[in-house]
């Protein structure tokens, strides 16, 4: 049932995904709005379901602490033009990839190895490069948000260099997730 679970999971999920991505196509904003928090909010509840038969650890409360704030963030994104929630957002987002951060950090304090830097820098490099040219893309429109976008770049891209060094420390598939 578990099998089977997963693939009506992975359907659903890729509709809903399409229905965001067609309602973003075509201006669509009400759709937009009700399917962007159900992106992340049923990531979040697919983890906890799967997660419900290990016992809990860090990495699956990191993980989930995560989602969780991802989720807040991109709620208090669709009422930027009200106040300040592009910052709340944003600071959610952060908070949320800083446990992801650390989530991915673990797997390093069980194994005390990076592998992939070690044996293949070139990886290293082209991530480190991509967080910087993705910066270079968007800061001449930031104005005073330069700083915190520096930040949250940073962080973005330390995710993605501790999350590429789980590669065969992990399971294929959850280093795939």
């Amino acid at each position: 049932c578990t099998g089977r679970l997963k693939k009506i999971f992975t359907v659903l999920y890729l509709l809903l995904l399409l229905a965001h991505v067609l309602a973003g196509e075509f201006m669509w904003e009400e759709i937009a709005f009700i399917t962007k928090p159900f992106l992340v909010l049923s990531l979040l509840v697919i983890f906890l379901y799967y997660q419900r038969k290990y016992n809990s650890n860090r990495f699956s409360r990191f993980i989930s602490l995560g989602l969780f704030f991802c989720l807040a963030g991109d709620i208090l994104l669709m009422f930027q033009e009200f106040g300040d929630y592009f910052v709340y957002g944003l600071t959610a987002f952060l908070i949320g990839h800083i446990f992801y951060v650390l989530a991915f950090f673990r797997t390093y304090l069980e194994n005390h190895e990076i592998p992939l830097i070690k044996q293949q820098g070139w990886v290293m490099v082209l991530i480190v490069a991509y967080g910087y040219l993705f910066f270079q893309q968007i800061k001449d429109h930031l104005g005073e948000m330069i700083g915190p976008v520096i930040i949250y770049t940073m962080v973005i891209t330390l995710m993605l260099l501790i999350a590429a060094n789980r590669y065969k420390k992990v399971s294929p598939e959850s280093f795939r997730y």
